[in-house]
């Protein structure tokens, strides 16, 4: 069985500053075919509550970049974002990396 002891694997459980963010986000009004970066995703928690808030309003993202430098969180977001089958989203990415590091520049 795996420990939950190592600081250098774990990742954050879903407390109560996650669902106080949670309600923060949503609600207003998103633009149909943008892109979301969730950086240090951690569980994923946030940036698939974005999605699927956004989508329940009629709006859909057309890119999703979600990264974290621990890759058990990166495991458990992958996971999380094929429990939740985003409804129709054509890339989303879970990328393990520090901060901005994982993204390119394209012109």
């Amino acid at each position: 069985m795996e420990s939950l002891r190592s600081t250098k694997e774990a990742v954050m459980s879903i407390g109560y500053d996650s669902l106080e963010l949670m309600s923060l986000v949503g609600g207003r009004q998103s633009i149909d075919g943008g892109k979301l970066l969730d950086v240090c995703c951690g569980s994923g928690i946030q940036g698939i509550w974005e999605v699927l808030v956004t989508a329940s309003q009629g709006y859909l993202y057309s890119h999703v970049v979600m990264i974290d430098l621990n890759l058990r969180a990166c495991k458990y977001t992958c996971a999380q974002v094929t429990i939740n089958a985003f409804p129709s989203i054509p890339v989303v990415e879970v990328r393990q990396g520090d901060l901005y590091a994982p993204l390119t520049i394209s012109g």
